[in-house]
C-alpha cells in the first residue's frame, strides 16, 4: 500500500499541503510496518518449523530475506531509469500483492493453536488452508509427505 501511494504522488501533481499529509501517512504506515507485521513475520517462522530444524530453517529464511532485499537494491535503479519512479513502485507493489496472495492461501493457520499442536498437524501432514468462501471456515487437505505416516 505504501509503494501505490507513493507511486500515485509521483505521478500526480499534489499541492504542498496534501503532500505533506501523503507523506505523513505514509511515514507512519512504515512505523507500524516495522512495529507489528515485520515481527509477525518471524513469529510465524519460528512456529512452523520443527524444534529440531529451527534454527536452521530461520537460518535460511533470514538468508533469503537478505538476498530478497540485495535484489530490490541491485535493480532499484535499473529500473528507476528504465520506468521511471512512479512505475517502478507500482512494479514493486505487484510484486508485493502477489507476495500477499501466496502468503493467505500457502502459509498454514496458527491462531489459537499452541506450538505442540501445530507441529502435530505439520508432521501427520494435514494442514488447514484459508478459503475465500464467506461464512466457512478453513478447508482441510491432507499433504502427504514422502516418509511420513
Amino acid at each position: 500500500r505504501t509503494l501505490v501511494i507513493l507511486a500515485f504522488c509521483k505521478r500526480h501533481t499534489i499541492r504542498k499541503k496534501k503532500k505533506f499529509r501523503t507523506k505523513l501517512r505514509v511515514r507512519t504506515r512504515e512505523r507500524a510496518f516495522t512495529a507489528f507485521l515485520f515481527s509477525a513475520t518471524w513469529l510465524v517462522l519460528s512456529e512452523i518449523f520443527p524444534m529440531a530444524i529451527r534454527g536452521r530453517a530461520i537460518s535460511v529464511a533470514a538468508s533469503m530475506n537478505w538476498a530478497a532485499n540485495m535484489a530490490i537494491s541491485a535493480t532499484f535503479l535499473t529500473l528507476l531509469d528504465a520506468l521511471g519512479i512512479s512505475n517502478t513502485l507500482l512494479l514493486y507493489s505487484a510484486m508485493c500483492l502477489l507476495a500477499l496472495v501466496f502468503v493467505f492461501f500457502c502459509v498454514p493457520e496458527t491462531k489459537h493453536k499452541s506450538l505442540e499442536e501445530i507441529s502435530a498437524e505439520l508432521d501427520r501432514g494435514l494442514v488447514r488452508w484459508r478459503t475465500l468462501v464467506p461464512g466457512r471456515q478453513s478447508s482441510s487437505y491432507s499433504l502427504r509427505v514422502e516418509g511420513a505416516t
